[in-house]
Parts: C-alpha cells; structure tokens; sequence
C-alpha cells in the first residue's frame, strides 16, 4: 500500500484508528446467495440485536471480527486486555473467528441490524458453522478497529477481487460519483458469475468484467492477474485508486503493475491465504 499526495492529485490514504467495541447479537436471517444450502459457496447473514446500535464502518475496506459458535454450539469469545484480545491458555476453548467487511447496517434498540457476507471454504472454522448456521444462532462481532480512508477525489476506480472482495467493492463503487471505473470480479463459475451481476450496482462510468476460473477455490488468482497486469488507467496513473483482493497470491502482481503504471494510490491485499484458516489481512 503506497501513500503519495503531489499538487496536481492531491491523494492519500489515512488511517483513523477506532475503539475496539464487542456487540453480541443473534441470527436474523441466513441466505445462500450462491451454491446450495447443503453446499453454500456465498452466504448472506443478518444479524440482529440491541448492542448493534450505533455500529458504523467508515472505509470501504473495513473489517470487523465475527465470532461463530464452536462445534459444540457454543460461543467462546476472547477475554479483553489493555492491548486487545488475550490468547487463551493451553487447553482452553478457541474463539472461532474470521474477518469480514460490513455490508449495511441501522436501526435502533432490538431492530438494529448488521449484514455480512461470506464466503465459504472447505475446512474453515468459521464456513463450518455457516453450512448449519441458524435464525436464532447466538454471535459476536468486534470493531472495526480502523478505517482506511481515500483523502482527496479520484479521478478513476480499479475495483478487483474474488468473492471476498465483493463487499467491500460494492461499497467503494457507492463513492465513485460517476468517475470511470473498471470492476474485475474472479468467481468459480457460471451461477457465481450471474450472482456477481445482479448483486452489484454499477453506477454511471462504471463497467463490470467477471472472470471465471473453476480453481478459484484452490487458491488460483491467474485470471485476476492477468487481467490486472493487462490494465491500463484511463488517465493520469497518479489520479485515481486501485484496489484489488483476492487470494494471498494476487498481492505481489498487482504491487508490481502499479509500480510499472505509476499508479501511486493503491491498496492490494490477501484476504485469504489457501490452507491458513488464521490468515490476518493487513489493515
């Protein structure tokens, strides 16, 4: 992630830290927006509940802590200290947890809502609960601790990831105020592309490209690569913003093209990391 503001495209990331607040809440609704319900690939969860008021997510690229009940249908969630989470001692129940990035959220009192998104992968924690996730399900979040933040207007968008990415794509594409913008999604297959295209919103100046690759969900980011080593901005490099998530292997490609561009605002991320179930993202 590159910092840079010149006097012709006064552009920067900034960081604005938050407080670390946990909320409990519980299952609202749960949809399988792709795949089926004994084999989800893309889940939709509402949850509900008095402590969700007064959530909020500044940054398109935020992340909270979700904590899902454990095999044994119990919510463990992590003791507190001055410096954060505390790991359990030896023995001792782990939280079960994954990252996400807000979807919406509102309300007030026991109608307040939060939604997230998800996708599923075979031999995860958390996408083990979700296959027999519940309305009624007891859940935590944490966060957002921080928010990073595009000071400035851009010129023009690159939006690009795999299923990960999605919402907090949709949310970038929310401020694009009509600048030219490229979307380059990366699903598994036809159904996932068909979900990609109902479920964003594109608005004027923007132009959507999915990309299908059946190994997605082993881990390959081939076709997101090359797509994004073929980009070019649609004009000053230095003007807009590119952001692009995917599988940890997306990240070294897409720093290297934005490099050789010139395109000096930028996030590239792994949101994921293919047999890491404890992978953290950087924030």
């Amino acid at each position: 992630m590159t910092t840079v503001a010149d006097a012709q495209t006064p552009l920067s990331l900034v960081r604005r830290r938050a407080e670390l607040v946990r909320r409990v809440a519980t299952v609202e609704s749960v949809t399988t927006l792709a795949g089926t319900a004994e084999a989800p690939r893309y889940v939709r969860l509402v949850l509900r509940g008095a402590e969700l008021e007064g959530f909020t997510s500044a940054g398109a690229d935020d992340h909270l802590r979700f904590f899902a009940p454990g095999a044994d249908g119990v919510l463990v969630l992590p003791e507190i200290g001055p410096d954060g989470p505390v790991q359990p001692a030896p023995g001792q129940p782990r939280p079960v947890s994954r990252e996400y990035t807000p979807v919406a959220w509102g309300g007030t009192g026991e109608d307040a809502t939060l939604t997230l998104e998800l996708v599923v992968h075979a031999g995860g924690h958390a996408s083990d609960w979700v296959v027999g996730a519940q309305p009624g399900d007891t859940v935590a979040v944490g966060g957002p601790r921080g928010s990073m933040l595009i000071e400035g207007t851009p010129a023009w968008y690159l939006l690009a990831g795999d299923l990960t990415a999605l919402p907090a794509i949709r949310r970038h594409l929310a401020a694009t105020a009509g600048a030219p913008t490229t979307v380059l999604v990366l699903v598994a297959g036809e159904e996932e592309a068909a979900m990609v295209s109902d479920e964003l919103v594109l608005p004027a100046g923007a132009s959507l490209r999915v990309l299908v690759d059946a190994d997605v969900a082993t881990g390959s980011t081939a076709a997101l690569a090359e797509a994004v080593t073929s980009w070019t901005p649609p004009g000053d490099p230095a003007a807009g913003f590119a952001f692009v998530a995917a599988e940890q292997s997306i990240v070294a490609p897409a720093k290297a093209r934005f490099s050789v561009l010139g395109v000096t605002t930028h996030v590239a991320k792994g949101y994921w990391r293919l047999g890491d179930d404890e992978h953290h993202a950087a924030h």
